[in-house]
């Protein structure tokens, strides 16, 4: 498809359209820093304004430029980052950011010059040597989440991972392992979406790819400062894993391989989180 049809916005004189590149990636480093940082706002009435005011700015400065990585980006980003933050605190992360995900394929539906240019969610190739790595990765992440969970023991818990426990204690065995299939093909779908599709794809058209790579990795890891893994440590095991993740994703050119990988890592999550319900009485 011609460029003028898949971007019929773009200016096409003027300064906006002089330095759109350099724009691009100011607003791109933006909304990542603050998106990765977003647990920092206050969850009350002024931090959710005030979120949503920095991504408005965001959404509309992308618009402004012409450049659709960067308005998916500030889109999805913004969506996801002001509902978070709206949402009580002990919600799984699942919830604010599926919705976030359904709000953003309805502006897409509406807004077709948009739509043709989600370069970003493409399902790829799972040829042989990218199928060999994701089985590497799996054995890794599954390591790591397992010495985790015995390096910092049940008084590393956060809260969130407790309540999570919590939950699971006194759950049958056949529930709980249907619903962790689904939990697990649900979260990863949607933090695929948002860190190895709209993140990644705009970080690789601005700043290239070890950037890219590291950046994504980082947000990524930062998401963990709650949930399992959580505190210092499960935040460098995760950016970590989202290191590996993100090169899945160069190696498959789409998301089908890195959340094929995702939702084997999140799996184990849930078996961590049932042995706890099963020898932890008090979590």
């Amino acid at each position: 498809m011609p460029s003028s049809a898949r971007r019929p916005w773009v200016p096409r004189t003027g300064w906006a359209h002089e330095h759109a590149p350099t724009l691009e990636t100011g607003i791109v480093l933006a909304a990542v820093a603050s998106f990765s940082l977003s647990f920092l706002f206050p969850r009350t009435t002024a931090g959710v304004l005030g979120a949503a005011a920095v991504w408005a700015l965001l959404t509309l400065a992308a618009v402004g430029i012409g450049r659709p990585p960067a308005i998916h980006l500030s889109l999805l980003a913004g969506l996801g980052a002001v509902l978070k933050l709206a949402a009580p605190k002990l919600w799984p992360g699942l919830v604010p950011w599926l919705v976030a995900l359904g709000l953003y394929l309805v502006v897409l539906q509406a807004w077709p010059a948009l739509r043709v240019t989600a370069d970003w969610a493409r399902r790829g190739s799972l040829d042989p040597g990218v199928r060999w790595l994701v089985l590497a990765v799996i054995p890794v992440a599954a390591t790591g989440l397992v010495l985790w969970a015995a390096a910092v023991g049940q008084a590393g818990l956060s809260e969130g991972a407790r309540l999570a426990i919590r939950q699971t204690q006194g759950v049958p065995l056949w529930i709980v392992i249907p619903v962790g299939l689904l939990f697990s093909c649900a979260n990863a779908a949607v933090e695929e979406a948002f860190y190895r599709g709209v993140i990644m794809h705009a970080l690789l058209g601005t700043v290239g790819i070890v950037p890219a790579l590291v950046l994504q990795a980082a947000s990524f890891g930062l998401l963990h400062t709650e949930g399992i893994p959580s505190g210092p440590a499960g935040v460098l095991l995760t950016a970590g894993y989202g290191l590996l993740l993100g090169v899945i994703r160069l190696k498959a050119h789409g998301l089908l391989a890195p959340w094929l990988a995702h939702v084997l890592a999140d799996l184990t999550i849930v078996a961590v989180v049932a042995s706890y319900a099963a020898v932890s009485p008090q979590v």
